[in-house]
């Protein structure tokens, strides 16, 4: 189906190649769609969300252009998270991102619109802005690549730095619980991770006993899905990227990598690589 969507909301090209999708690439983000509904309603259902899956499958890429995008229409404010073992710094509000030269900043309850890309605050002072602004937005909490809450922490040597570090770890964990206990505040948490990471988030579950069973596993590409990851931006927009990969050889780039892998996971990262490789090629055709 063609849709007419502004050559400025459309990336250079569909393919992110070794980089994950971001919310630039919203337009050409393909074969997620079931996914990116089951998370958004999952958000809407509950205070807090786990999202995990095996690495290389497509997390960040689900969130960045396909999660956000669709909790925004849903009247979402969204903040993307990350956290680190630095006292007095452990949260870190990442308000921006790459477009070819530029770097694009999105608005943040944590900073106004001419601030810094990345915001680092305090467990205290991230909480007490959260509150302040409750009565004005509706807000998601998206902590992607949230195994750094395990590994960051553990790689702190020494015994006071070890201390230091089990202590934010345990302030970030107490935080992020209040506000998934918390119903009378307007404010929902989304936390991603790598899968073998997941037993790991005991103590949450701790004192968040029904979050594990709130959850979307997200599996690797399969069939079908790796045809439309290809195809689907020259089919929505025809003539607008250049050298567009053809039918014939999208089916055989998804033949290729479901008789190579062999029944094994099909990375959304390799997929794109081989795409973009293809889109460059001065005759693509060849390739088939």
């Amino acid at each position: 189906m063609k849709e007419d969507v502004p050559h400025d909301q459309l990336p250079d090209s569909p393919f992110p190649g070794i980089d994950p999708f971001g919310y630039k690439d919203r337009n050409v983000f393909f074969a997620r769609t079931a996914e990116t509904e089951a998370l958004v309603r999952l958000v809407v259902l509950y205070r807090g969300v786990l999202l995990y899956s095996d690495s290389g499958t497509g997390k960040s890429s689900l969130i960045n252009a396909g999660v956000i995008p669709r909790a925004l229409e849903e009247g979402y404010h969204v903040e993307r998270i990350r956290v680190q073992p630095r006292t007095g710094e452990e949260i870190v509000i990442q308000r921006s991102e790459k477009v070819g030269n530029e770097t694009i900043s999105y608005q943040s309850i944590f900073t106004s619109d001419e601030g810094p890309e990345r915001v680092v605050l305090p467990v205290e002072e991230f909480l007490g802005k959260l509150r302040q602004h409750a009565g004005d937005t509706r807000t998601l909490l998206i902590f992607d690549q949230f195994e750094e809450w395990v590994t960051l922490f553990e790689e702190a040597t020494g015994s006071n730095a070890a201390d230091a570090a089990k202590e934010s770890q345990e302030n970030i964990r107490n935080a992020i619980c209040s506000l998934i206990n918390d119903a009378k505040l307007p404010v929902k948490v989304v936390l991603a991770l790598r899968e073998d990471y997941l037993a790991k988030l005991t103590p949450f579950f701790q004192l968040c006993p029904n979050l594990p069973d709130q959850y979307l596993r997200l599996v690797a590409l399969k069939g079908e899905q790796i045809y439309q990851a290809i195809r689907g931006p020259f089919e929505k927009y025809p003539g607008r990227f250049r050298r567009e990969i053809s039918p014939a050889l999208a089916r055989t780039i998804q033949t290729d990598f479901e008789g190579r892998n062999a029944g094994a996971d099909i990375r959304l990262t390799e997929v794109q690589i081989v795409s973009l490789l293809s889109k460059l090629a001065e005759d693509p055709a060849q390739r088939c």
